[in-house]
């Protein structure tokens, strides 16, 4: 793939950014697919995070962000739209640029989570789930469980006020 002006680029962000896998699994598959799209990882420190973020924004060729840790919270603010299942948990892990330039973000944790899930989606409503820890991957996993009509479900936390926020969150 050759990277020119009409590259369109998608970008990682977190700190520490060494451990993200996606670049590795996911420029091959655009190069294959014959899209001149690349995503890059972006080592962003916490003090320059929301003025590292609003200019990347600016950016007319960045289309969208993946936001992993520990950015997830604070990315939230930044944008003009909160889709559902962000808004449920409290954090995203995506941003995308729309068609009239502002950023609108989403949380795909959970629901990855569940889609991996070796249960067919009609099934869910049979099974019964106890979750372990009502922090950012505990919630984003507990909406898609229940967005996918969980049967059941307890949530514990060591934190017994997180598992009751979360709860009467979602």
């Amino acid at each position: 793939m050759v990277v020119d002006g009409r590259t369109k680029l998608f970008g990682i962000i977190g700190h520490p950014i060494e451990q993200v896998r996606s670049p590795a699994a996911i420029n091959p598959l655009l190069a294959d697919a014959g899209v001149n799209a690349l995503l890059v990882p972006f080592h962003v420190l916490p003090d320059q995070f929301d003025t590292t973020l609003a200019g990347l924004m600016k950016l007319d060729n960045l289309y969208g962000l993946v936001v992993t840790v520990p950015y997830k919270i604070r990315a939230r603010e930044l944008v003009a739209r909160v889709l559902p299942s962000g808004a449920r948990i409290g954090a995203i892990n995506a941003l995308r640029r729309e068609r009239d330039g502002t950023w609108t973000g989403d949380n795909f944790d959970g629901k990855g989570f569940v889609r991996a899930l070796p249960v067919a989606e009609d099934e869910f409503v049979k099974l019964k789930a106890l979750l372990l820890g009502a922090g950012g991957a505990g919630a984003a996993i507990a909406d898609a469980l229940i967005d996918f009509g969980i049967g059941a479900l307890t949530v514990y936390d060591l934190d017994e006020s997180k598992a009751i926020t979360l709860v009467n969150r979602l």
